[in-house]
């Protein structure tokens, strides 16, 4: 995207040096915007120091330990999210002309935590909605939010505490977490494991602290518990149901994993979920439609 601002100079603006800027302010952390972008941190900081000098104002206060915004960077912020916006509608009028008039609504789900979702739109809704695709990714509940943040998602599950102000939210039902562990284990004896008889095990976590980790931890805090968390990097559930089948730990994981080699936890513990969406863009009729057969489908 081009543009001119007299005064200061005429100068051309590109949309990565945008979308850099709109990531750094909203993950706080020059190696997590690199890594979004599939680039190195030292092309995520010559990008916004050219951004900064075609503005002629600085954007980032960098004096403190982390930076924050200058007031015009809060200002210019606001711009770009308005930019990216308009680009995120008009990719999507380009597709939906390429599709026939067809409208295309990507849809994020949470990887194994909603199991019976695929099936109901692969069976219910798309046969019966010729006149929409839909696009269905599961992932991890963090990479949901951050897809609907960045427009990569029009629709999202996730855990209802990663929502945003950003984004819009339906309470969507609630998640019901056991413990699972290997068949040799002495849990194989109980049909109800309390926080207290999990404080000497080790317990197979992902390494990323949110989500439905988060819950995890705060289900021990508050019951003045600490087990011995195992980060065992980028966990999904199905790895973290094999490694503690396998005897390496014991994992937390949805209820549905597995039938086998599993206790309730007591008192339970329960992951809420929603549905959410970019609260600054009106939803289309589609896409209100979707968002209806969903919360009908609540788990």
């Amino acid at each position: 995207i081009s543009g001119g601002f007299w005064g200061r100079g005429h100068f051309i603006m590109e949309l990565y040096q945008l979308e850099y800027f709109r990531t750094l302010c909203r993950c706080r952390s020059y190696t997590k915007t690199a890594q979004t972008f599939g680039v190195t941190q030292p092309a995520v900081t010559t990008a916004l120091k050219k951004l900064e000098r075609e503005c002629g104002v600085p954007l980032l206060d960098r004096r403190a330990r982390h930076f924050t915004l200058t007031p015009f960077g809060a200002s210019f912020l606001e711009h770009a999210e308005r930019i990216h916006s308009e680009m995120a509608d008009i990719r999507a009028e380009i597709d939906r002309y390429a599709r026939g008039g067809r409208e295309t609504i990507q849809l994020g789900l949470p990887l194994t935590m909603c199991p019976g979702l695929l099936f109901a739109l692969s069976s219910q809704y798309i046969p019966n909605h010729p006149e929409v695709s839909i696009l269905c990714s599961q992932t991890g509940p963090e990479l949901v939010v951050d897809g609907l943040l960045d427009g990569q998602y029009q629709i999202g599950v996730s855990c209802a505490d990663l929502c945003t102000p950003e984004l819009e939210l339906r309470p969507f039902g609630r998640g019901e977490f056991c413990v699972f562990f290997s068949a040799e284990h002495t849990f194989n004896h109980y049909d109800c494991i309390t926080p207290e008889m999990l404080a000497d095990q080790a317990l197979l976590l992902p390494q990323s602290p949110t989500g439905v980790t988060k819950s995890i931890q705060a289900y021990f805090t508050r019951h003045r518990i600490t087990p011995n968390y195992l980060a065992v990097g980028n966990l999904v559930p199905h790895d973290g149901y094999a490694l503690a089948k396998a005897g390496k730990g014991v994992a937390i994981l949805p209820r549905h994993i597995s039938d086998q080699y599993r206790a309730s936890l007591c008192p339970p513990l329960f992951v809420d979920l929603g549905i959410m969406w970019r609260n600054a863009r009106e939803l289309s009729k589609n896409q209100k439609k979707l968002i209806r057969f969903l919360l009908e489908q609540q788990p």
